[in-house]
């Protein structure tokens, strides 16, 4: 059983804010998150929760693992590697491809569109801002719902960018009149 990969996931989808779409495909003309903008929104996150992240190809398939570094607890997946010819370059993608795909699905992650998101006016908060806003909720001990319900979202992750820099200076206000309140 997996009880403790499950619990720090939980905590993981906290930290993590959506993956942006950010590189282009102009074979069909529109946007993807990239692997390597995938690996970089999951694995500071996954770090500072205990777990990492690991592939590796077996035969002709993709075996993903999430460990938890702690116990030795681990989830894994496996994804057949698809290819259309049999040259390495269609490997090489295929591997690619699998990696990204099944991060995103066991990590439960959403991707956005940042052309999309920005004309929406919704850039989401970085993963900084979302550590820092959990950081200081924790220090003032302010009840999360009732601080995201302000802002009408239900966890940090949600919040946009522009919402993120307004809850950090409020928690960052709350603290510094904690502080003194205190002497």
């Amino acid at each position: 059983m997996s009880k403790n990969v499950y619990k720090k996931l939980f905590e993981f989808r906290k930290l993590t804010g959506k993956v942006v779409k950010s590189a282009n495909n102009p074979f069909h003309k529109s946007k993807y998150a990239d692997l390597n903008s995938v690996i970089e929104a999951t694995d500071s996150a996954l770090e500072e929760v205990g777990l990492v992240y690991l592939d590796r190809v077996e035969g002709n398939k993709l075996v993903s693992e999430i460990i938890d570094m702690e116990s030795g607890e681990a989830i894994k997946s496996e994804t057949p590697l698809l290819t259309v010819k049999q040259d390495m370059q269609s490997l090489g993608s295929a591997i690619t491809y699998a990696r990204r795909y099944s991060r995103l699905a066991m990590l439960g992650l959403q991707q956005v569109d940042d052309d999309g998101a920005a004309a929406s006016g919704k850039v989401f908060a970085k993963p900084a801002q979302i550590k820092l806003i959990n950081k200081l909720m924790l220090e003032t001990k302010t009840e999360a719902a009732n601080f995201l319900g302000y802002f009408h979202v239900g966890a940090v992750k949600d919040l946009t960018e522009d919402a993120a820099v307004q809850a950090i200076k409020t928690l960052t206000l709350k603290k510094e009149k904690g502080k003194e309140n205190a002497k």
